[in-house]
């Protein structure tokens, strides 16, 4: 690889592929991140979505950085770009200096000669979108003060999807709208938990052709009935005109930045309260901090403490918990680090 340094951020770029590793802080480890895809993937993009990692480091009082993958490529010549990607970095995984996992235009399968050498345990390979799932729930619960008889809608459902619903009525809430990039199934009554979980496993992202109630468009998501609305398909998703349709009272990112900064400020104008990525999908990276130990109903309860500590702090800032979230993050990269990366986490 060939290497190149924009402030704290590093660049490397690979021989012979069109692709590229993004590292957000330059010789800080564990980076960890995402591998993504596409015909065009930019750097500046996967700056952001190592941003967001490294502002999920230092809410949580961690240090580390943020990493991001990116190959730009046709559908053909992928299988060897990323044979060639593998070779590169998999002695760096090995050693706990990189860990990364499927994003965008990936599959787990893709990186699976990665995996067979990631520090990562079994445990946090088969619960990590339940993880996720788990810590979603339980920082939208404590900034709302609770599920019961909440409604509530999930824009970009993936694989944390049913496990995020199961949660969710656990505490008495009930998942009214669900949105992939095929469209939006709404029901206003809530949806059988176990009916999404058969419809994903069955269907994957077509599970809202599948789930036998209305129909909408999937930008009709943003409008729904719902108090609390989970959103993550993409990057910047949430952008001005969108927010200005958003009739939710909180906001919740369950995926890496889908929230603009002019569309923070207007849904900060209409009173909707957003929680991060970095914060309310932190549960993962926890699980894999604490070393594993102990039984999974032990880690599992350590790491919704510390989710429900952040989340108390950032809830009662003057400047809403998004910024709260940044502030707090902030303030503990100033105890180590010289200079902050440029740029806050949004898209």
């Amino acid at each position: 690889m060939e290497g190149c340094n924009n402030a704290s951020v590093r660049v490397e770029r690979f021989e012979g592929v069109d692709g590229f590793l993004v590292t957000d802080l330059d010789d800080v480890t564990p980076a960890v991140g995402w591998v993504r895809c596409a015909r065009k993937v930019l750097v500046d993009s996967s700056v952001m979505l190592a941003r967001t990692v490294t502002y999920q480091f230092a809410c949580y009082g961690e240090k580390g950085s943020g990493a991001a993958v990116g190959l730009s490529l046709g559908e053909g010549d992928k299988p060897a770009a990323l044979e060639h990607l593998l070779a590169a970095l998999r002695d760096r995984v090995a050693a706990g200096r990189l860990l990364l996992e499927e994003g965008t235009g990936v599959t787990e399968s893709d990186l699976a000669r990665l995996r067979e050498v990631d520090p990562r345990g079994t445990f946090w390979w088969r619960r990590r979108h339940e993880l996720r799932a788990l810590g979603c729930a339980e920082a939208a619960s404590t900034l709302i003060g609770g599920f019961e008889g909440v409604r509530v809608g999930i824009e970009g459902f993936d694989s944390s999807g049913p496990p995020l619903a199961e949660e969710i009525s656990r505490r008495g809430g009930s998942v009214v709208a669900v949105a992939t990039s095929r469209g939006c199934a709404v029901d206003a009554g809530g949806f059988d938990p176990a009916a999404l979980r058969e419809a994903w496993s069955e269907r994957g992202e077509a599970l809202v052709d599948a789930l036998g109630t209305e129909w909408r468009d999937v930008g009709s998501v943003w409008d729904a009935e719902v108090d609390v609305l989970f959103a993550g398909s993409k990057p910047g998703v949430v952008d001005h005109s969108v927010a200005s349709e958003i009739e939710a009272r909180a906001l919740v990112a369950h995926r890496p930045v889908p929230v603009t900064a002019k569309a923070l400020s207007v849904l900060g104008r209409r009173g909707v309260q957003v929680l991060p990525d970095f914060v309310a999908a932190a549960a993962p990276l926890l699980a894999h901090l604490s070393g594993e130990t102990g039984s999974p109903e032990a880690l599992k309860a350590s790491v919704v403490e510390r989710i429900n500590e952040v989340v108390g702090i950032v809830a009662r800032h003057d400047h809403g918990p998004y910024l709260g979230a940044c502030m707090l993050a902030e303030d503990f990269m100033k105890t180590w680090l010289d200079d902050l990366p440029f740029g806050r986490p949004l898209a």
